[in-house]
């Protein structure tokens, strides 16, 4: 399997979401973490099975279960790129600025 590396913004993102569960209900920044750990698992095992949104850079979504979020990212040769750990409710697009 490739390795996943997380773009600076979007590894912030991840910390921050957890960080945000966890001072709302302990254990629950915890459960995030793991879900986007079986989300980064689901990836690596076959990151074309999730559709591209935006072909001409090849960037593909998919969406978290059990939280609102969507993991955006690109299948590169020698690694698969996390571009955004973004929440549903934030402005669609917003991390469309980087770079792939």
């Amino acid at each position: 399997m490739k390795p996943v590396v997380f773009e600076h913004e979007a590894e912030i993102e991840f910390y921050n979401s957890v960080a945000f569960y966890e001072e709302r209900i302990p254990g629950l920044g915890a459960k995030f973490d793991s879900e986007l750990q079986l989300a980064v698992s689901d990836i690596q095992k076959d990151p074309s099975w999730f559709g591209l949104i935006q072909g001409d850079q090849g960037i593909r979504k998919l969406v978290m279960q059990g939280f609102p979020f969507v993991l955006y990212f690109v299948d590169r040769p020698e690694e698969i790129w996390i571009v955004a750990v973004a929440h549903c409710s934030r402005k669609p697009g917003y991390w469309s600025d980087r770079p792939s």
